[in-house]
């Protein structure tokens, strides 16, 4: 009797799939998009048409509120501040956390797929993943199940299934599905446990409010309010007469004019004037509102009426905890747990990526010197590693030799890293030198003044 192993359900499936999703690589084309497949544009009409119901008359999708500005903002702030951040592949050693170079590092950090730098994929990855719930990046992997490319695909285009107790994905309604283990999946506010839900549409009356205000603002600005006009006893000449004053008064360039009613007729109004409708204090506390679907401070999107120098800090920080840390922390498990290899993850030794939030002060000096400072004199880092955080060279001594910037200091007198023993002791002779020339020159205790 054989005692070689059963194949796997997965390794099973991996093989009668292998040809189909080949074919899907190469039919992955940059400018046909919305046309793969056979169901891929009904798939994509579905996707903005499933808008959940709201209080309002306006549906609610994505698409939509990706198009108003304050989404728009605070959309953009995470996409950009996400993929500003430095992304490395580190690995538990011996020696401590190690930075490790290779082709994961290539992927997160330059080249990800043919079509986009790192930048660009992680500011769309995140765009897309907060804006319409999900965000997903197939994983080309080679022979050896290394990954060797990452390709975003629009989200109206997947459909997550589960199939035998595990998770796949269903690319445009295609017969062949893609493993979990093949997809990174970014979702911002998971619904079902397997897919996520817009935020977008999750407030969709707050968007939709938002959305009536900006018409509101499109239609009475520079514009008379509309309404209608009446009379009891103007004739057909009158009323025709009145229409052609009117409408030259209120369209072109004499948008301003004012009209010369006769005949009896009036002017009734039909929409609420702005003042009454206290427009501009309603639309601030739908921008409050809306920026808080995100954690978004106002003052990350330009809304400046409530920041000062004082508060400006505490607002960065409160960014970087509650807004920026938990997205990190997601994209971070994700990331894990699909790019490297289960014996990785269960190795003594495993390789992870790590995102750095100190990429943050980049363009703040003076934090940034703070920060440095403070790691420079607890002996944490060296001259030369602080050099090298600014791209600078290594110190050199005056023969131009490298390596005396390579030592580590901790505050005080500046202390080497190991010698503190002996520093204390020298310091100790002083300070009883010094003690005893005192007593020594004051004639205390029996001290004599030396011949000296």
């Amino acid at each position: 009797m054989s005692t070689q192993k059963k194949p796997s359900f997965i390794s099973n499936f991996l093989v009668r799939t292998a040809s189909a999703i080949e074919g899907f690589r190469s039919t992955e084309k940059r400018g046909d998009i919305k046309t793969f497949g056979q169901n891929g544009w009904l798939d994509f009409q579905r996707w903005f048409n499933s808008s959940e119901d709201n209080d309002t008359d306006i549906v609610v999708t994505p698409e939509l509120g990706t198009k108003m500005s304050t989404i728009w903002s605070c959309l953009n702030v995470l996409g950009q501040d996400v993929a500003t951040l430095p992304c490395h592949v580190k690995q538990k050693t011996a020696m401590g956390r190690e930075t490790v170079q290779d082709n994961i590092t290539k992927l997160i950090n330059k080249r990800p797929n043919r079509y986009e730098n790192a930048w660009q994929f992680m500011y769309s990855l995140i765009f897309v993943g907060e804006g319409w719930g999900n965000s997903y990046a197939y994983i080309f992997r080679d022979a050896r199940n290394n990954p060797i490319e990452l390709v975003r695909l629009a989200p109206w285009r997947v459909e997550p299934c589960i199939v035998e107790g595990d998770v796949f994905y269903k690319v445009d309604g295609t017969t062949f599905v893609i493993p979990a283990r093949d997809m990174i999946h970014y979702r911002s506010f998971p619904g079902d446990g397997v897919e996520g839900v817009s935020k977008i549409e999750q407030n969709g009356n707050l968007i939709g409010l938002r959305k009536k205000q900006d018409q509101y603002a499109a239609r009475t600005t520079n514009s008379k309010v509309p309404g209608f006009l009446s009379s009891e006893t103007a004739t057909q000449k009158q009323q025709d007469d009145v229409l052609e004053s009117w409408n030259a008064a209120t369209s072109g360039d004499k948008v301003s004019g004012t009209p010369f009613l006769v005949g009896g007729v009036k002017y009734n109004q039909l929409m609420i004037n702005p003042e009454a409708a206290e427009i501009v204090a309603l639309s601030e506390w739908t921008e409050t509102n809306t920026t808080g679907v995100w954690r978004i401070q106002p003052s990350m999107i330009s809304n400046h009426k409530n920041s000062n120098y004082s508060n400006a800090e505490q607002q960065s920080l409160s960014h970087v905890k509650y807004t920026l840390q938990p997205i990190i922390t997601c994209l971070e498990q994700e990331l894990n747990d699909k790019l490297f290899s289960e014996r990785n993850n269960a190795s003594p030794n495993p390789k992870y990526v790590k995102f750095n939030m100190a990429g943050l002060l980049r363009g703040d000096t003076a934090a940034q010197t703070a920060y440095l400072q403070a790691q420079r004199t607890s002996g944490v880092i060296s001259a030369d590693e602080w050099r090298e955080y600014n791209d600078q060279t290594k110190q050199v001594d005056d023969k131009g030799e490298t390596g005396i910037g390579g030592k580590y200091y901790i505050q005080g007198a500046m202390v080497e890293v190991g010698k503190e023993d002996e520093q204390v002791a020298q310091q100790q002779q002083r300070m009883m030198q010094e003690v005893s020339d005192v007593l020594n020159k004051y004639k205390i205790n029996g001290h004599k003044i030396s011949e000296q």
